[in-house]
């Protein structure tokens, strides 16, 4: 009744719905695995790896792991840094989101804060999506995907393909002969709900002009002109 009421069944039954079916095909068939580009992908996150942790061992004056509390130890009372409340993490924490504040505060460790995100994120590529995707006797890996219960967000599990990096690891996983991999997305969907929600003139303008929206923010925040829209001045 919802659905009638606000124009969406057309939405529904050409989208919503038949994505289902694709999705039930997509556990079924699997992905396939090229067995050569996973090794070479491996052998490269080895590589990339030796190079970040020669770097961070320079910064640091010693061997560090970086993955361990001596990081902890190094950061907050051998540097003496003011450890920054990220979340439910609290104080002395080395998460993502600590470190990238410390490296915002002290300039001097951004460069180390950095090559320590930068390691772990080729840690997760390699035992997520290269050693954790271990294929069966056919060369592929059968993920889970589902729709969420609650948001009704599309997600999916051991790996999650959703959250494969660009680069390196996507060319692990190839379409099979006559196929091809097919990417969509909603472009800007919530800031396109948000501004027909809020009746946001000047954001409903940049978005049917086709501006990008993070763009378009940037431009009307810093008084930015661009002859192809007319920025409207909020009040």
């Amino acid at each position: 009744q919802d659905m009638r009421e606000y124009g969406l069944e057309p939405v529904y039954e050409r989208i919503v719905r038949p994505l289902g079916y694709v999705l039930v095909r997509l556990n079924a068939k699997g992905m396939l695995v090229d067995a050569g580009a996973k090794q070479a992908a491996i052998e490269d996150i080895c590589i990339k790896r030796g190079e970040y942790q020669a770097q961070i061992d320079e910064i640091c004056g010693r061997p560090m792991n970086v993955n361990t509390q001596e990081l902890k130890t190094f950061l907050y009372q051998e540097l003496a840094l003011a450890a920054p409340k990220v979340g439910k993490k609290g104080l002395g924490s080395t998460n993502e989101d600590t470190l990238k504040k410390l490296g915002q505060k002290y300039p001097d460790i951004a460069e180390l804060c950095t090559l320590i995100l930068d390691l772990r994120s080729l840690d997760k590529m390699e035992d997520t999506f290269l050693k954790g995707a271990t294929p069966l006797d056919d060369g592929r890996v059968y993920a889970g995907f589902r729709i969420g219960p609650v948001t009704g967000r599309l997600g999916c599990r051991q790996p999650n393909f959703q959250n494969i990096p660009e680069g390196t690891g996507r060319k692990v996983f190839i379409a099979a002969p006559k196929h091809k991999f097919i990417y969509g997305d909603y472009s800007q969907l919530q800031g396109r709900i948000f501004a027909i929600l809020a009746n946001d003139q000047p954001l409903l303008d940049a978005l049917a002009a086709g501006w990008d929206i993070h763009d378009y923010n940037g431009r009307d925040l810093f008084s930015i002109p661009d002859l192809s829209i007319k920025l409207t001045t909020r009040q």
